[in-house]
């Protein structure tokens, strides 16, 4: 048996793709298939043509024909059957007859005829293989586009996170120019504006208040005009003082603790991979409060290893977990993001993971499966608000939802659900639904799993600033971020 080609052409001849596999010249293909239409009679209910050198086996698939090219000498069973597996193919792929549809899966179509046909011969393969291996292709893709998905979002996370520290520092900004502006506010030494009591707050009527007139605006008072405005400025000037008397309120030291996990798991909720990273950096607004060190809570996870910046002072870190740096004459660049320590674990304990997820595939009549998915809360000191599982759905297919814990929506080729609660009150949450397979469910896979919350798995926190000269506690601000990175059940 030698198959020169398959395509997809028109009623008029036109072809829409055409695989090759032999050296046959292109023109000739062509040739073959233009004469093609002509051949087949109006009505006709044969599959197979014959001319003095070429047998064509074809079938119409809508307002298309799939065409099968071979000589003579090939065995006209097995270009039958080569011939119904590739219409299979064909309806897998596109779940449609329509040209758009044909040209736009091009490219997975030639490359599954290539999977039939090797070098003019049929290969020993089945339609099941045939999905698994052009589901390997999709799977891929997916992932990338998932995880390009998660970065995005990390982005939009830090972006926000960066809006939020742009603004409180414009409002830091804004209180030391007005505490700037009090040092210079100019004093009047022949008259003193009284202060607005607490029992109220209008301004006591004086000699200098401008008394309403209808003549008009006047030329040559400036100097009263002036007078007054310095003493308005003064009185306001004293009740920003009154207001901000104590500088540490505002939080001029910020620290960000940020960890992202790299997991992969198996379906059964064993653990094959697990990598946890973190990062800590600090940002000072005002060199007042330089230098300064920082006492860190311990993590609670075992075997995490440490590494800090060559200016931090590493045996004290070491010894007593302090953030202090070496040179404390140097301190640290005002208004900056500086990173100071970063950690890593790693391990292949599932009790490492704060939840699990567990998926139960159960085959059933008519090529359907029943997918069952529990998520189970391991530690209870974690909560999430907006933990999401990317389930893959295969082509075309829309599944049966039953029961789901939170909700759900249909996106991109996948069921992506989403858990409103998982806490220490709400530890469980399972998701239920049928949708056919051809596959026994290796189409449901691999799933995503996304999730951000503002408590680190580590435990890892800052708990005292102190001034590294007086030793006086400094106030401060840390804002903590776990996220997934890249979660994957396979």
């Amino acid at each position: 048996m030698v198959v020169l080609a398959a395509s997809i052409c028109t009623v008029s001849g036109k072809v829409l793709l055409s695989r090759q596999f032999v050296e046959v010249p292109r023109s000739r293909i062509e040739g073959l298939l233009a004469a093609f239409p002509k051949l087949i009679g109006a009505g006709s209910q044969h599959t197979v043509v014959e001319t003095e050198s070429i047998r064509y086996v074809y079938q119409s698939i809508g307002n298309l024909f799939l065409v099968l090219l071979s000589n003579r000498q090939s065995n006209i069973l097995q270009d039958i059957e080569t011939l119904r597996l590739l219409g299979q193919v064909v309806s897998k792929v596109c779940h449609s007859t329509e040209e758009e549809k044909i040209l736009a899966s091009a490219f997975e179509l030639l490359s599954a005829f290539d999977e039939i046909v090797s070098l003019g011969y049929r290969d020993t393969v089945t339609l099941s293989q045939l999905s698994t291996i052009i589901e390997i292709g999709s799977h891929e893709e997916r992932i990338q586009e998932i995880i390009a998905q998660n970065k995005e979002k990390e982005a939009k996370e830090k972006m926000k996170e960066k809006i939020k520290m742009m603004d409180e520092q414009k409002k830091r900004d804004a209180l030391g120019a007005r505490q700037t502006k009090n040092s210079y506010a100019p004093v009047s030494t022949s008259y003193q504006a009284p202060r607005p009591t607490p029992a109220s707050q209008d301004r006591p009527s004086t000699s200098f208040k401008p008394k309403a007139s209808g003549g008009g605006m006047k030329l040559g008072f400036a100097p009263k005009n002036d007078f007054i405005s310095s003493q308005l400025e003064y009185d306001e000037v004293d009740e920003v003082e009154d207001t901000s008397a104590n500088p540490e309120g505002t939080d001029c030291i910020h620290f960000q603790l940020e960890e992202k996990v790299m997991v992969q798991t198996e379906r059964d909720g064993s653990l094959s991979s697990f990598e946890l990273r973190g990062d800590l950096s600090v940002q000072v607004s005002d060199s007042e409060f330089l230098p300064f060190q920082a006492q860190i809570e311990p993590p609670v996870l075992e075997g995490v290893q440490f590494m800090t910046n060559p200016k931090m002072d590493k045996a004290l870190f070491n010894n007593e977990r302090i953030l202090a740096l070496k040179d404390s004459s140097k301190g640290y660049p005002i208004n900056q993001n500086v990173g100071i320590l970063k950690w890593k674990l790693s391990s292949k304990e599932p009790t490492t993971l704060p939840f699990s997820v567990i998926c139960w595939i159960s085959p059933s009549d008519g090529g359907a499966c029943d997918v069952d998915i529990e998520v189970t809360l391991e530690n209870e000191g974690h909560s999430f608000e907006d933990l999401t599982l990317s389930i893959p759905l295969p082509d075309g297919v829309d599944p049966d939802v039953g029961n789901c814990d939170g909700s759900y929506e249909l996106q991109d080729g996948a069921l992506s659900w989403e858990v409103s609660t998982l806490n220490y009150e709400t530890k469980e949450a399972a998701l239920h639904f049928q949708c056919h397979s051809d596959d026994q469910g290796d189409c449901f896979f691999p799933i995503l799993v996304t999730f951000s919350t503002d408590k680190l798995l580590s435990g890892l926190q800052v708990v005292e600033v102190l001034h590294s000269e007086s030793n006086a506690a400094l106030t401060f601000a840390q804002h903590e971020t776990f996220f997934a990175e890249e979660f994957v059940i396979s």
